[in-house]
């Protein structure tokens, strides 16, 4: 789900010729604290459904590397490796403008539940993430 923010932002960068953001980096969804889920209105620095969850080994979110768009759908390039340093249950992945880890200030592109569903994790498990947009015309 691409977040409002993240209409905004492709709006202004696309339509409006603003700045782009360059760089987008990936982040998991903790089941801990997982209640009413991810939301349209979901900020980095507010998605009260969720959290972030931290637990693997690189030191910061690694990068989403677009491939092309076609019909309307992007993809990245080559999967995203996480290595999983505790024993927890991932719920999902978001697209954030930070590398930091648990950093709030970026913006929050959207966010995805993994297809699959809940994805119980160990230390030293790694976790592979597609991530895929697609613009749906209305």
């Amino acid at each position: 789900m691409i977040t409002t923010i993240g209409r905004n932002l492709m709006n202004d960068d696309s339509v409006h010729g603003t700045a782009d953001v360059g760089t987008w980096y990936v982040g998991l969804i903790d089941l801990a604290s997982y209640t009413t889920g991810i939301a349209a209105g979901d900020t980095m620095a507010s998605h009260a459904g969720w959290i972030e969850c931290t637990a693997y080994d690189e030191e910061t979110r690694p990068e989403w590397t677009e491939g092309a768009a076609s019909n309307g759908v992007t993809t990245n390039g080559s999967v995203v490796t996480f290595t999983i340093s505790a024993t927890k249950t991932v719920k999902g992945f978001f697209l954030a403008s930070s590398s930091t880890k648990g950093e709030a200030a970026s913006t929050l592109l959207g966010t995805a539940l993994f297809n699959e569903g809940d994805k119980p994790v160990v230390d030293g498990d790694q976790c592979l993430v597609t991530a895929t947009l697609s613009l749906v015309a209305a």
